[in-house]
């Protein structure tokens, strides 16, 4: 894919490619690239080449990239997680549209996100034999939600990388999150005190909010489908939930449903 040359900007710093030592990969001995160019770049060249040259790019902007983690070892467990991100990164993109304002770069976001979720539903179709969505809408998260679900999986950045204009709610793990059960939300509220708390929970472009009892246990709502969102606030209604009032989350719950299932659009 070619991009517009006006929308052809430093992605990430400029690099100096090498020479390569596969004489299929016939580039000049050095190019300096951006990331959109590397992506044209990369149709040009054979597959073995291109995953040569991926490693390599790999290698140096590891350099200004944050150090991450993944907590599973096992093949099955890890695709799982990797379903659970690219949501993630459809409900980034689709929340940060508002911020936009440029066409142009709202368009290419657009094309980015439906990639997204073409990866995430070839990973849970194809590879997981599960559904290839949740709902009649995708769920859309602000930026400090999504931070939140990333953060749990940065251990270090670089001290030269700038301070992200973003926090990170406390961690919140879901135990049992079928729908129609009773779940058991684990988080720290010691800032709260004794203030009433509520489990929020969003798919798609609905919500429903459902307050703890005194074991942080609550009851989740019927009508959920596949992969659903959920925090803890102060607040007693996803309306009025705020950075203010967030006490920890979001987290995922996962409730799968086969192709005979009818899937309307949660409305909570």
């Amino acid at each position: 894919m070619l991009l517009p040359s006006s929308l052809r900007r430093t992605l990430l710093p400029p690099v100096t490619l090498p020479g390569s030592e596969d004489d299929s990969l016939k580039l000049p001995v050095t190019r300096t690239i951006t990331l959109p160019s590397f992506l044209e770049l990369s149709e040009m060249v054979p597959l073995s080449s291109a995953s040569t040259l991926c490693k390599w790019l790999i290698g140096h902007y590891s350099k200004h990239h944050p150090l991450t983690r993944s907590p599973y070892t096992d093949v099955k467990s890890f695709i799982s997680l990797a379903t659970l991100i690219e949501n993630v990164g459809v409900s980034a993109y689709a929340g940060a549209a508002q911020y936009i304002d440029d066409g142009a770069y709202l368009t290419i976001a657009a094309t980015i996100l439906s990639t997204e979720a073409r990866h995430q539903a070839w990973q849970s179709s194809a590879v997981s034999n599960a559904q290839p969505w949740s709902s009649a809408y995708d769920t859309a998260l602000g930026l400090d939600m999504v931070y939140t679900i990333a953060s749990a999986f940065i251990t270090s950045c670089p001290e030269s990388n700038p301070a992200l204009p973003v926090k990170a709610f406390g961690a919140l793990t879901v135990e049992n999150g079928m729908v129609g059960e009773t779940a058991t939300f684990t988080f720290d509220n010691s800032a709260y005190g004794d203030a009433v708390e509520y489990a929020i929970f969003y798919n798609g472009v609905g919500t429903a909010a459902v307050q703890l009892d005194a074991n942080h246990m609550a009851m989740v709502p019927a009508g959920l489908q596949g992969i659903s969102y959920v925090l803890i606030s102060t607040a007693a209604t996803a309306a009025d939930v705020t950075t203010d009032n967030i006490v920890a989350g979001p987290s995922f719950i996962v409730n799968n449903f086969d192709a005979w299932t009818e899937n309307p659009s949660f409305m909570g």
